[in-house]
């Protein structure tokens, strides 16, 4: 091989090396680029929404608990409010599902929803079963715990899964990140290598 073309082939190999480690590069920053997002738009959001739903969930087992205890329709009304924030916070679950298309999120929305206006029907029964007797006030608390203790897990299973996705989108970042600078450390060093043997050679 003449020392053209060994001047050649050696430049040319380190360009070759600076392109695919600028691409690596460019490819691996775009992936850390949307797993960020992913988590500051979507999961990290979405899991304060569903912790919400959760304290809101709470109120509402509180408020009718109290309002069947005194009879107060005040209490009821707070319950209603709380109920309301609830389905505020799950709407935003139910745009966020329909755009990704998630069909079991969808319908584990649908589940929650239920069971919240279930458990707002159970609680206004409590109230005027207990308003009648003690007995059957008692016997009315228990579905309604059954359904407040449903409720509860169901928006608690929500609210860590966003956690969870959040802490996976972390955790793949800094791999990718990771990898990255190594791709880029052993590019550079064989790009050095091949800058010195060319030199040694020619």
């Amino acid at each position: 091989m003449t020392i053209k073309k060994q001047i050649f082939f050696g430049i040319g190999t380190i360009i070759a090396l600076v392109i695919l480690n600028a691409m690596i590069g460019t490819v691996s920053s775009r992936t850390v680029s949307g797993l960020i997002h992913q988590s500051v738009e979507e999961s990290v959001p979405h899991a304060f929404l569903a912790a919400d739903g959760r304290y809101q969930a709470s109120q509402m087992q509180q408020y009718l608990t109290d309002a069947s205890l005194t009879q107060e329709n005040a209490a009821v009304e707070e319950a209603e409010k709380a109920h309301a924030a609830l389905t505020r916070d799950m709407e935003a679950f139910v745009q966020m599902y329909t755009k990704e298309g998630n069909t079991q999120g969808l319908a584990d929305l649908k589940k929650i929803e239920a069971d919240a206006a279930e458990l707002m029907k159970a609680g206004k029964q409590m109230k005027n079963a207990y308003a009648q007797s003690a007995s059957q006030g008692d016997a009315a608390m228990k579905k309604f715990d059954q359904l407040a203790a449903s409720l509860a897990e169901d928006v608690e299973a929500m609210k860590e899964a966003q956690m969870g996705e959040a802490s996976q989108n972390l955790m793949l970042s800094m791999e990718k990140a990771d990898s990255s600078s190594v791709t880029t450390i052993i590019l550079g060093i064989v790009s050095v290598i091949v800058g010195c043997g060319v030199a040694f050679f020619t």
